[in-house]
């Protein structure tokens, strides 16, 4: 162990160590902040945590340890737990039951293989994120270790829980999900304290189920201040996109995915009003986006949806949308502040008919990258909206023949772009 660290500590912070072996029994009694995250540590002696009654945080993240020991038990006042991205981590223990304390457990990042029935002992847990392997319904089945990956009444029994996110870690189509969500989300009726739910959606009829899910005889979705709904057969990434573009996609609220689907499905209607973050990939029969409602939109991120030929139709939004600019009411995307359009192959625009002065005005970031039917990027009108803009991304466009198409008599002009930092014209003719 290191020599420079001081035992005696109410909190040891061990992750800048090139550590890769613990103690079997430190006397850590007064300790209540612990953390290791290591990546060469693989193994934890099975007595390391037995003299350590005052923890109230422990921290494992980016470790490559396979288990964790039974003496995990003994942490009867730990509050705070956190496993994220251990990737060889597979399995928890029964003993997981002794944290009868545990306020939070963040276990995202790891491919579990089942949930143990003694979790559902955790009464006092508020948040829990998991993440589940794609083979887990093949395990559980080949070592006869529980008939299902998440117990029936687990999620039930955790009646505390105000945050609650499972993440399956995907292949092509996890059928044993697919089967098992539809018994799960029933239970999500018993969380009368749930604010934050991260969710899979796998078919439309497990999307018309969830819809109908009530607390206190109103949808769940509307209960919820906080909906990270993921729906289709494949909720990974489209490879065409740059890295990074998933994590920014969660950092706001009411975060919608929606991959390799077909049909405007009235259904997503109810729940589109609120969104906030929209990421619509590989959608085989949207024409434009203005047949939701997005008012609220303040990230959206489209990805090779053929059918679409515009972003916005004005005249789909409001029946009489001239009236309303002149009244100065809204017109849409007067919250959108990131837009980025990857490989769409009959987009041609981005709005149609006439815009109000305060849509696209929070815009900072426009990037379009391999959309093969632009000719031109915006209006004049548009470009006299976006103040705010500060990055602009055109790449492999082979039909743009300007960034701002031709003269608007109705247009007074000013600066244009005057908050612009960055632009990126690339592979354009």
């Amino acid at each position: 162990m290191p020599r420079d660290v001081n035992w005696n500590m109410e909190e040891i912070d061990l992750k800048d160590y090139d550590l890769d072996q613990l103690p079997d029994s430190p006397d850590f009694s007064n300790l209540v902040k612990l953390f290791l995250q290591i990546p060469d540590l693989t193994i934890i002696p099975p007595t390391f945590f037995e003299k350590m009654p005052k923890l109230e945080v422990l921290n494992l993240s980016n470790t490559n340890i396979v288990s964790l020991p039974t003496s995990i038990s003994s942490l009867g006042s730990l509050q705070e737990f956190f496993l994220k991205d251990c990737s060889a981590l597979m399995e928890l223990p029964t003993q997981i039951e002794g944290l009868s304390k545990l306020k939070l457990f963040d276990i995202k990042g790891t491919e579990l293989m089942f949930i143990p029935k003694e979790m559902g002992k955790l009464k006092d847990l508020e948040v829990l994120r998991v993440s589940l392997s794609q083979y887990a319904k093949y395990y559980v089945e080949t070592n006869s270790i529980s008939e299902t990956v998440i117990p029936r009444k687990m999620i039930s029994e955790l009646k505390q829980l105000k945050e609650l996110s499972v993440i399956i870690c995907l292949g092509p189509e996890p059928k044993w999900w697919e089967e098992e969500v539809k018994d799960l989300q029933k239970e999500l009726c018993n969380l009368k304290n749930l604010e934050t739910l991260r969710w899979y959606l796998p078919t439309n009829e497990v999307l018309q189920q969830f819809l109908l899910l009530e607390r206190n005889h109103i949808p769940i979705y509307a209960n919820l201040s906080n909906l990270m709904l993921t729906i289709g057969q494949n909720a990974q990434l489209t490879s065409c996109l740059p890295h990074g573009l998933e994590k920014k996609f969660q950092e706001f609220k009411n975060c919608l995915k929606w991959i390799n689907a077909e049909g405007n499905d009235d259904a997503i209607s109810k729940i589109m009003a609120s969104v906030e973050a929209l990421f619509l990939s590989r959608h085989w029969t949207i024409e434009k986006l203005s047949t939701f409602n997005v008012t609220n939109m303040k990230y959206c991120l489209l990805a090779e949806c053929n059918e679409m030929d515009t972003l916005v139709e004005a005249n789909a939004l409001f029946q009489d949308v001239e009236t309303r600019i002149k009244n100065g009411e809204k017109s849409g995307l007067e919250l959108l502040q990131y837009l980025s359009i990857h490989h769409m192959k009959k987009l041609r625009s981005i709005w149609k008919g006439p815009i109000g002065k305060d849509s696209f005005s929070e815009l900072r970031i426009l990037a379009l990258r391999k959309c093969s039917q632009l000719t031109s990027i915006l209006t004049p009108t548009i470009a006299q909206n976006l103040l705010r803009l500060a990055e602009l991304t055109v790449e492999g466009c082979p039909k743009v023949i300007n960034i701002i198409s031709g003269q608007s008599n109705n247009v007074k002009y000013g600066p244009i772009f005057p908050s612009l930092v960055k632009i990126f014209l690339l592979d354009l003719p």
